[in-house]
């Protein structure tokens, strides 16, 4: 009997310690079933700024954050914030991992720039951010506080004087290529009066005024009082530049008077006479005048003119 008591008294001291080692390896399975739970997912927001000046930009700032490999949760939704006197002007992301306590902190960076409206409060808020846990497909959301900015009376611009020197050595610039292309100009067209008096020095005054004569007049005109007021002036012109003599100023009777002093030639004044009294009549008087008229008006200048050229021609043939 006392044998068999013995016997019962280690049968359950036996069994305690299987079951007392049984409950020790149940512990450590708990701890590493409690080690592969859900880590946890923090959202922090922020301004960089509580009050901002009308004419400036403000940051708002969220952070998703959690210990751990980067990888482990991917954003799979985010909305951009409400807003109240704001303008979102641009946004954001960004990802990193640092190492804190010897442990690693993955976070995901959202960063918005907002631009202000109007003076007054502005606000922050209700931006929805929804997340995937990569190892075990859950998702959850995450919802950040609303923070308030207040906007100020802008500040004065500051001086860009770099816009200036640039703006300073584009003006020089553009002064040194007009002033270059002014002189340029210049200098052609006084290189082009040069020439034309070369030509005129070259070409015989008759000979000239007998190409103006031809090209200006015309014959065929229905204005046949216009074609006598510009022989007028084109004989007016040849007789002041020949005689150096004040010709566009005076009568008609004054001026063959003057002309009667520098070329008694009979037949040169008397057709000078015709030409300039019957140009004086058509030019003052209202009745109809023929195109015969004016044919016999322009072959007398032109036969004075002809007549000029050849006496000049054979006088530098035989000072030859």
């Amino acid at each position: 009997m006392r044998k068999f008591l013995w016997a019962f008294y280690f049968l359950i001291f036996f069994i305690s310690v299987i079951l007392f080692f049984k409950s020790m390896l149940w512990a450590q399975d708990s701890t590493l079933v409690q080690a592969g739970e859900p880590i946890e997912v923090r959202l922090s927001t922020e301004v960089d700024k509580l009050e901002v000046p009308r004419n400036r930009l403000v940051t708002f700032t969220a952070k998703v954050e959690w210990a751990g490999d980067i990888n482990r949760f991917e954003i799979v939704e985010k909305r951009d914030p409400d807003v109240e006197n704001f303008d979102i002007f641009k946004n954001a992301e960004a990802h990193q991992t640092e190492i804190v306590d010897g442990k690693p902190i993955s976070r995901a960076i959202l960063e918005f720039t907002l631009k202000p409206q109007s003076l007054g409060m502005g606000y922050v808020g209700d931006m929805l951010i929804r997340y995937r846990d990569k190892s075990t497909g859950d998702e959850r959301r995450l919802l950040t506080n609303r923070l308030g900015v207040k906007v100020i009376d802008p500040l004065p611009e500051p001086i860009d004087y770099q816009r200036i020197f640039y703006w300073i050595i584009i003006s020089f610039a553009f002064i040194a290529v007009l002033a270059f292309g002014s002189i340029s100009v210049l200098k052609k067209r006084a290189l082009a009066r040069k020439r034309q008096q070369e030509l005129a020095a070259i070409v015989p005054l008759e000979q000239g005024y007998l190409d103006r004569l031809k090209n200006e007049v015309s014959l065929n005109s229905s204005e046949v009082k216009n074609e006598f007021s510009i022989i007028s002036r084109i004989y007016r012109e040849y007789l002041a530049e020949k005689y150096q003599i004040a010709a566009m100023e005076v009568t008609t009777q004054e001026l063959i008077s003057i002309l009667g002093s520098e070329n008694g030639d009979e037949k040169f004044l008397s057709d000078t006479n015709e030409i300039l009294h019957t140009c004086d009549v058509v030019k003052f008087g209202g009745g109809q005048i023929s195109i015969s008229e004016l044919t016999r008006i322009y072959t007398l200048v032109e036969n004075i003119l002809e007549k000029n050229l050849t006496t000049l021609e054979e006088t530098e043939a035989n000072s030859k």
